[in-house]
């Protein structure tokens, strides 16, 4: 049952916007199957997610030819409402909030309409920060499978294709390099606790036992021990998020907290803690996104591939994990003849002998003693 409900999940969420077999942006149904049959000479095997794309394709052809008199109606409806129709991944944190917030800055004239059902939402709270005059959103489940064909394909629906980090054209650094959208936080966070900190310092970060995590994206927790005792020397209060199978008291200490992310109004608390945080240090996961929202200092660590970093403001300082080969930093025309700013191939990693290091203990604490003693700024574009 749970395999049905998991498929039955990936068919009728959202196209994501970047096909990465083939970088291109919600092909057709044509390109879908030619994507599909390259990957099998590949790799000898048929991929699922491939599958189930060519599925969600052929049944929204099907729907939107067989009950076209009303999809013809409903979309003149909405540009007669001059309503656009949002095609966005909700289904993780991170993509959700760099998705709508790129669009809606970038179109602070335009009225959005985004629905999307609470078991495909990772966050249901997260629009209620933009103004209705900008978003309107639905939660219906009957409203989605009513729109649904309309947001598979490019021609009915907007996407964040052009605020896609691993678009080589990408907006996404240029756009957010100022804030000065004004968010409805107070309406978020009007049923949590306010208690604040006068020196606080968040952390968050994937551990190896964060078994969705990409494994190029996981920290050893023991690395992040250094930085935490020298804060708490300081007198700064640490909060550390954690999920339920992390590796949790990792150090005892009257001012180090941990806080479970388990539900919707967990995730607004955490989002209250962040913005009134004199730092927070995470790696690229969902909380990281929360940077070009906020005006907290991020620094992000074990950062890797370089363009998906979502540290923007000038404030913000990031260390990247390094290439080796044959024990060797690897050097920038290597580097970029691999892309391995966009991705590090497992494939060519270990045809070619490659290897990915983790900053070290010392790198994250002169990182975060950097930061916090402004000795250093890096901005990138």
């Amino acid at each position: 049952m749970n395999f049905i409900i998991k498929n039955f999940k990936i068919i009728f969420r959202t196209p994501d916007i970047v096909n990465l077999y083939k970088f291109t942006n919600r092909p057709n149904l044509i390109s879908s199957m030619s994507i599909l049959y390259n990957s099998f000479l590949e790799t000898k095997k048929l991929n699922k997610i491939l599958i189930l794309d060519i599925i969600k394709i052929i049944y929204s052809y099907f729907h939107l030819i067989i009950f076209s008199p009303f999809y013809i109606i409903l979309f003149f409806f909405i540009k007669i409402n001059n309503l656009t129709l949002l095609s966005i991944n909700t289904w993780q944190i991170g993509a959700l909030v760099q998705q709508l917030d790129s669009i809606i800055k970038k179109n602070p004239k335009k009225k959005f309409l985004l629905i999307s059902p609470v078991y495909l939402m990772a966050f249901n709270s997260y629009p209620k920060i933009y103004n209705k005059n900008n978003l309107l959103y639905f939660e219906s489940s009957l409203l989605y499978f009513l729109i649904y064909p309309l947001l598979v394909f490019k021609f009915f629906s907007m996407d964040a294709f052009k605020y896609e980090v691993l678009n080589k054209k990408s907006e996404f650094n240029k756009l957010h390099q100022t804030n000065n959208y004004k968010y409805n936080f107070d309406y978020l966070f009007l049923n949590i606790k306010k208690k604040k900190f006068q020196k606080l310092i968040t952390i968050h970060f994937k551990d190896d036992k964060f078994s969705q995590g990409s494994s190029l994206r996981v920290s050893n927790w023991k690395t992040y021990i250094k930085t935490i005792r020298w804060l708490l020397e300081k007198n700064f209060t640490v909060i550390r998020f954690v999920h339920r199978d992390s590796v949790k008291n990792i150090i005892n200490h009257k001012k180090y907290l941990e806080f479970e992310i388990k539900n919707d109004q967990d995730k607004i608390q955490q989002m209250y803690l962040i913005k009134n945080s004199k730092l927070f240090i995470c790696n690229q996961s969902g909380p990281s996104s929360y940077n070009f929202i906020f005006k907290t200092p991020f620094l992000q660590v074990n950062s890797f591939p370089i363009n998906v970093s979502f540290v923007c403001k000038s404030k913000d300082y990031l260390i990247f994990k390094k290439v080796l080969r044959k024990n060797k930093y690897v050097g920038l025309i290597e580097f970029f003849k691999y892309n391995f700013h966009l991705r590090f191939s497992t494939n060519v990693g270990k045809m070619k002998g490659f290897k990915l290091k983790d900053n070290s203990s010392n790198e994250i604490l002169n990182a975060t003693k950097d930061i916090l003693q402004k000795k250093k700024i890096f901005l990138f574009f």
